[in-house]
């Protein structure tokens, strides 16, 4: 996971939070493989920040300081800059849900892409909302007491989310209408959670869950500490690097 923070002399800026916003929402409709995912926008302690992927490697600037390109390398770069570009112009995104980003989490789309659901905690406390995408349409309040991190299951049928430690399913009909069952409790255990983002998966049959377990840390009794000096040189003596 990486997280991106808007820069240290714009964080009391209304105006560039407001842009960081909008781009980071516009970035996060877009679905392209050469498009980097922007799983949520939030603020922590005064920070305003996205969250993303966390990819290794190197970018195109660190690559032309070590070398030139080959023609092959930089063609090749190119056209995967291109085709996300295109696939940003084509789409328009627009911004869904409608009410203000900071109160909305977890965005998660139906596998058909005509429906998203998220959780928002404009009432005072979270709840599933499942609205059309892109439109038009209000948006169906799904759970009945709480939740959040909502996910779909494979065929469209039914929507999973969390509440507290269980794992809730409701049976969703898009067509003709959209209609929401009675949210019911499938299991309920402490299993962890992670920060951001939802921390659970469907299998694509639908029938299994991949959890987190949920362990509490050990206590830790430290009785002394240990300063090396010239560490690097003791590193270098007792795993010498061959020549």
């Amino acid at each position: 996971m990486a997280l991106k923070f808007l820069a240290a002399d714009r964080v009391e800026d209304e105006e560039h939070k407001a842009r960081f916003r909008r781009e980071a929402r516009a970035a996060a409709a877009l679905d392209h493989p050469n498009i980097c995912t922007v799983y949520e926008i939030d603020e922590a302690q005064g920070q305003t920040f996205l969250a993303m992927p966390y990819l290794e490697g190197s970018t195109v600037r660190q690559k032309v300081k070590q070398r030139p390109l080959k023609l092959a390398e930089a063609l090749d770069i190119a056209i995967q800059a291109g085709e996300g570009l295109r696939a940003a112009h084509e789409k328009t995104p627009r911004l869904f849900p409608q009410a203000p980003f900071s109160e909305e989490r977890h965005p998660a789309f139906s596998p058909d892409g005509r429906w998203l659901a998220h959780s928002s905690d404009v009432t005072g406390r979270g709840e599933i909302y499942v609205q059309a995408y892109p439109g038009p349409g209000g948006r169906h309040h799904i759970s009945t007491d709480a939740g959040q991190s909502p996910a779909w299951a494979p065929s469209g049928r039914e929507l999973f989310y969390r509440n507290g430690d269980k794992m809730m399913a409701v049976d969703i009909k898009t067509d003709p209408t959209f209609l929401a069952g009675r949210p019911h409790t499938l299991f309920e255990a402490p299993y962890g959670r992670t920060y951001p983002g939802r921390s659970y998966d469907v299998t694509r049959d639908g029938r299994r869950f991949l959890m987190i377990p949920w362990s509490e840390p050990e206590p830790v009794h430290l009785t002394h500490v240990i300063v090396v000096l010239n560490w690097f040189e003791e590193l270098k003596r007792l795993a010498p690097a061959d020549d």
